[in-house]
């Protein structure tokens, strides 16, 4: 997805990506490598964005090649899948970041589009973001992966003047659904 933002961007653009799961930063780096041009446009930031500036536990698979690394989350999330599906998971710290301080520090450039897929941890990136989304008013495209997680996205969104509407319904599943959040003028 990094690359085709800095694809979209073009020249003068700006890809910010977060990645906490080294196995899946292995991955990435190795297509920044194959991609120079696009890659020049691209910050990797091997840190979680959260709610909180610190550290939060971490739980990942190295499974890269099936899919299986795309659920790693912060052990805080609402995970989308039933606990087993999350045993051969390993366990870290990581540093987290609130977005809101990437801004205020400098750390990052105010975004027009965010694009949020954090396995269940959707509330913890948006109560970082309050500053980000009252000034800022980024488009957000986000994959919700709970049921009871849409339920805080949306009142978040709400409360911060967003409208929501729903993205891929056909592909939405128990678990998880596709939004796209656009500031109401």
């Amino acid at each position: 997805h990094s690359l085709c933002f800095a694809a979209l961007v073009g020249p003068q653009g700006r890809v910010i990506s977060f990645e906490p799961n080294p196995h899946n930063v292995a991955r990435f780096r190795l297509h920044l490598e194959r991609n120079p041009q696009l890659a020049e446009r691209i910050t990797l930031m091997t840190s979680a964005v959260s709610n909180v500036d610190g550290e939060a536990t971490f739980e990942f698979s190295s499974n890269v090649d099936d899919g299986t690394s795309s659920g790693s989350h912060l052990s805080d999330a609402m995970v989308p899948g039933e606990a087993w599906w999350y045993e051969n998971f390993e366990r870290t710290t990581v540093p987290t970041v609130r977005a809101d301080t990437l801004l205020r520090g400098g750390r990052a450039t105010v975004p027009t589009i965010l694009k949020i897929d954090v396995e269940g941890a959707e509330q913890l990136v948006l109560e970082g973001a309050q500053e980000l989304l009252a000034t800022a008013r980024p488009m957000l495209f986000i994959e919700v992966h709970n049921i009871t997680q849409m339920f805080y996205v949306q009142k978040i969104l709400f409360d911060a003047g967003y409208a929501l509407d729903m993205l891929d319904a056909e592909h939405s599943s128990f678990s998880r659904c596709f939004l796209a959040a656009r500031p109401v003028a």
